[in-house]
């Protein structure tokens, strides 16, 4: 949301005098010394753990409700009220604030939240392994997806080669015929490692070795496509989240005995909800109404991502000398893949009513919008001759 409270809560200078050493993310509360969930007052700087800890920052803010006097020179004098009720996270840089009791997602005119985020912020790099952009370009966009990277971080280590657990969960591998190694552990440490920003860079060397075991077509160092490597990777998170250990038909969240919701679990994948389809998934509404009779018939389709083709009258063969063509924008491509089509004489469908194959029309509809959109733009040239270089302008954000 929105907060009208920044300007008047948020310090117009930052002090790194004030902040305590070390990264941001491992900084001890002012009170209690806990280095767990820490956040820094931006009307202060004073730094408090979050309120699944002490709720020493709520407290923080709850007191400096309370107006002081001062005596000065025999006069009193009435401190000036502030309210202290924006902090940020120091570990993912979110910002909250008590009186509006929510996330803030807006700025102050002199993007001072901003300046503190880039102040804190210590960015680390993936080192690359041999052509493993098309990982690394996957896993930078994944850590930075703030509910999908916090479950992952939030979740207990898990113990590997070994049959004391210490009251660790243990997951397993659907794919591997034992538990030597795990893609969710292996993912939770690299997620783990990018946002503690003491180190400029790091080398995903653990996942990677996951992932030649677990999914052998990414084996090698050679280029691979960054889309195919992310629906193998969320795929396999999804079916590893979906039982533990101990075989519970039910994905659980960090905290244990904590399931997604039911509603969730309507557009995930083998009717079992995880972090990746309560974050990712949405359902599709294929409408297909023939044309002789006017059945119509509905399919319900749940998916992670769409195919988008870019609309035609975008798509175009052009010289170097030719001006650019027309910009194509996301809302083009979404009103394209919604728009009613006529089935060709090669896609007759068949209609139940008639008994045979009919014209028809076909629309899809999307009747659940996932949290996180995962478009894939296509488009394709004359594929019965060589091939063509297609170009066209694609503004991605509406």
């Amino acid at each position: 949301m929105e907060c009208p409270h920044l300007n008047s809560n948020v310090s117009c200078s930052i002090d790194s005098s004030r902040f305590p050493n070390g990264t941001p993310s491992s900084w001890c509360c002012n009170v209690c010394r806990s280095n767990k969930s820490p956040w820094v007052c931006l009307t202060c700087l004073v730094v408090h753990c979050g309120r699944y800890v002490n709720g020493h920052a709520k407290k923080h803010f709850e007191e400096s409700q309370v107006t002081g006097v001062s005596q000065k020179k025999g006069e009193k004098q009435e401190k000036e009220k502030s309210h202290h009720s924006v902090c940020m996270d120091c570990s993912n840089h979110s910002v909250f604030c008590y009186r509006c009791d929510d996330f803030v997602v807006n700025d102050t005119k002199l993007g001072q939240v901003q300046k503190m985020r880039e102040h804190l912020q210590s960015a680390t790099g993936l080192r690359n392994l041999g052509n493993t952009c098309f990982m690394n370009a996957i896993l930078q966009s994944l850590s930075n997806i703030e509910q999908f990277s916090c479950y992952f971080k939030e979740l207990p280590a898990v113990a590997l080669r070994s049959g004391k657990t210490a009251g660790r969960r243990m997951y397993h591998t659907r794919s591997q015929g034992d538990n030597s190694v795990s893609l969710v552990e292996e993912f939770r440490k690299t997620l783990c490692s990018l946002w503690q920003g003491n180190q400029s860079a790091f080398s995903p060397d653990s996942l990677f070795y996951a992932i030649w075991k677990i999914m052998p077509s990414f084996r090698g160092y050679q280029q691979q496509d960054a889309h195919e490597f992310m629906r193998y990777l969320l795929d396999h998170l999804h079916r590893e989240l979906q039982y533990s250990r101990n075989g519970a038909s039910h994905p659980v969240s960090p905290q244990d005995g904590v399931r997604l919701s039911t509603a969730e679990g309507k557009c995930c994948i083998n009717g079992t909800a995880s972090v990746v389809t309560s974050n990712f998934g949405g359902i599709l509404q294929n409408e297909v109404n023939c044309l002789i009779c006017g059945t119509e018939s509905r399919k319900f389709d749940p998916f992670l991502d769409l195919s988008l083709d870019i609309p035609s009258q975008f798509r175009q063969k052009r010289s170097k000398d030719q001006e650019p063509g027309p910009t194509c924008t996301l809302r083009d491509c979404l009103h394209s893949f919604t728009d009613l089509e006529e089935l060709d004489e090669t896609e007759l469908y068949y209609c139940h009513k008639c008994k045979k194959r009919q014209k028809s029309t076909k629309k899809f509809w999307i009747q659940k919008l996932p949290k996180v959109v995962q478009p894939l733009w296509v488009w394709f040239g004359n594929l019965k001759t060589k091939s063509q270089n297609m170009n066209a302008l694609l503004k991605i954000f509406p």
